[in-house]
């Protein structure tokens, strides 16, 4: 039974620089068949190493980085079952936690279009189903992330035009918009790193607010609205710009002015570092 539920779910893993955690998060879903991966950092040799390893795994490699939009929705589109688990690399979950949520899933299935994992205890609506700890909300964290491709694909998978942060709020939003229900799963034993996992951890950080700002803005804008974003966030980029000018050498704050900037102007958001 469970391998039929298994065998009708694929893992969806983008990488970048990920190469000394990928494998522990690969030992651990091991018994999962179908495993497609894209690295975004070009890396030709951590897609011989992984295959050699697991012969089982589609491995691609972008030459230039797509961000995790984009980079999984180029996934999404090669998924040929009908769930899809976002897992990142640097995210350690269990075969038990795949199927405890696929379990879930079953019993909700009619209206559910994704389940994962929150922290948060202001994004809960309800917590009927206490037995299994999961709650309806209106959002989940992206690093783990299963979707219904049956009903995703009417809503439209993640906005390509955000590089990192905000883009699975924003899918979640359009879920909730659209009449379908997200829930949580308090109960799973998951270890997400972050950006410890990055190898270069200085160009992490640029990336980290400059696309923080950007994303913040855009997804504002999107929303709520150009005027209602400018009213909002025009005093943020003039506090932001003068906290940059008296620590000249904060790397946060001269990130975080470029970035909403860019935004602000209606600029894509291409800084790769």
């Amino acid at each position: 039974m469970f391998n039929n539920k298994l065998n009708n779910l694929t893992i969806v893993i983008v990488s970048f620089k990920s190469e000394k955690v990928i494998f522990k998060t690969l030992s651990r879903i091991k018994k999962i068949k179908n495993i497609l991966i894209l690295d975004n950092s070009g890396n030709i040799n951590l897609k011989k190493k992984v295959q050699k390893k697991y012969s089982n795994i589609i491995f691609h490699v972008s030459r230039k980085n797509l961000g995790y939009g984009a980079g999984n929705n180029f996934l999404l589109k090669k998924v040929k079952t009908q769930f899809a688990l976002i897992l990142n690399p640097d995210c350690f979950a269990s075969v038990k936690d795949v199927i405890k949520v696929l379990n879930f899933m079953d019993k909700v299935k009619k209206k559910c279009a994704i389940i994962g994992s929150t922290k948060d205890s202001n994004n809960i609506i309800s917590g009927k189903l206490l037995s299994y700890k999961f709650y309806r909300c209106m959002y989940v964290k992206g690093f783990f992330m299963l979707f219904d491709l049956n009903k995703i694909k009417k809503i439209g998978y993640f906005d390509g035009n955000f590089f990192m942060y905000l883009e699975e709020i924003d899918l979640c939003k359009r879920v909730i918009d659209n009449g379908y229900e997200i829930y949580s799963l308090k109960g799973l034993k998951l270890k997400h790193l972050g950006g410890k996992s990055s190898s270069d951890r200085k160009q992490f950080l640029k990336l980290q607010n400059w696309h923080w700002m950007w994303s913040k803005f855009y997804f504002e804008k999107k929303h709520s609205g150009l005027i209602f974003s400018y009213l909002k966030y025009l005093p943020v980029l003039l506090i932001t710009a003068f906290k940059t000018i008296i620590s000249p050498r904060n790397i946060k704050y001269k990130m975080r002015l470029k970035g909403l900037y860019y935004s602000m102007a209606g600029k894509k958001s291409d800084y790769r570092g």
